[in-house]
């Protein structure tokens, strides 16, 4: 779903609710997308696609482990990733929420 989508959406008539439903995004994104003006969406789709990703030198390794265990837990990734690169980095879910 894009951004040009949701403003379709809503025009229509759609709630939020059932945008993020439909959508399988969740509502709060719906909104705030609803509540940008088409330059602050590029801008923001600009901005995401040039920002660092922490964790982006670790994918390999995440894709051959799950590759080799699909069953395998979060926690047991973050344990693996720990345990063979000295460099991974200090991360967290409720970091990324309060930003």
């Amino acid at each position: 779903m894009t951004y040009y989508e949701i403003h379709r959406l809503s025009r229509e008539g759609h709630s939020i609710a059932r945008i993020a439903k439909y959508t399988r995004m969740d509502w709060r994104t719906i909104k705030k997308y609803l509540q940008m003006t088409e330059q602050e969406y590029e801008a923001f789709i600009d901005h995401a696609a040039k920002r660092k990703r922490k964790l982006a030198p670790f994918e390999d390794f995440t894709v051959r482990k799950l590759k080799e265990f699909p069953g395998t837990s979060a926690a047991q990734m973050h344990d693996w990733l720990k345990e063979h690169h000295s460099d991974f980095p200090e991360v967290s879910v409720t970091e990324n929420k309060r930003k």
